[in-house]
């Protein structure tokens, strides 16, 4: 008798066990976290950093609050915040090639030494969320850039550790004009300081050494 009863708390010890174990991750995995984007200004001094969101995507269940940005003048630089869960999807990814591909212009960032993007034509094949925005900065110098992008963060691994990745495409200038060229990380150049650069009519767009930064020049 006392070996039955015994037996049974074990099961229902191990089902709640279980139950709060999915708990757990349910909620890790839903969890919005503030994911920050920055544009570091290497010409000229940043008097203003605005920014227009468009349409999003993002898995299915994940948690989403409206962005927002930001102006840092003493770093001089913009900084953008996506307030989203992190979860990769591969209709995310197909979402932002579709649009980011459009004019033919991508760069994309990859933490320390990189690792191939995801093939030879710079295609993400999973994202955690994905963007439209129209960035505009003011310089000091009355100076002034705007431009249409397509903003994602995916994930990518060095070593035993992943880190988040950053990816922008469909560069256009707002007013006409047009971008060419794109950035990525490749095996073929595994750490070599190769990157490549979005041209634009009065700007370019590079990569940088940390994880969460593009370059404005």
């Amino acid at each position: 008798m006392k070996s039955e009863k015994f037996g049974r708390f074990i099961r229902y010890s191990v089902l709640l066990v279980a139950f709060f174990a999915l708990l757990g991750i349910n909620a890790f995995a839903k969890k919005r976290h503030n994911n920050r984007l920055y544009f570091d200004i290497k010409r000229g001094k940043i008097r203003s950093f605005k920014v227009q969101f468009g349409e999003h995507r993002i898995r299915r269940g994940q948690p989403w609050a409206r962005p927002s940005y930001r102006v840092e003048r003493r770093k001089n630089r913009g900084r953008i915040t996506i307030r989203a869960g992190r979860k990769l999807s591969r209709s995310v990814a197909k979402w932002f090639s579709s649009n980011a591909f459009t004019s033919g212009s991508v760069a994309y960032r990859v933490p320390y030494l990189g690792l191939k993007a995801s093939n030879s034509t710079c295609y993400p094949k999973k994202l955690n969320f994905a963007i439209k925005a129209r960035i505009t900065i003011t310089y000091k110098s009355g100076r002034r850039i705007a431009f249409d992008c397509v903003i994602g963060q995916g994930k990518t691994r060095f070593l035993f550790k992943k880190y988040n990745n950053w990816w922008i495409g469909a560069v256009k200038p707002v007013g006409g004009g047009y971008c060419r060229g794109y950035a990525y990380k490749s095996k073929k150049n595994f750490g070599q300081l190769g990157w490549r650069t979005i041209h634009c009519g009065g700007f370019e767009i590079k990569k940088s050494s940390s994880d969460h930064h593009f370059k404005i020049y």
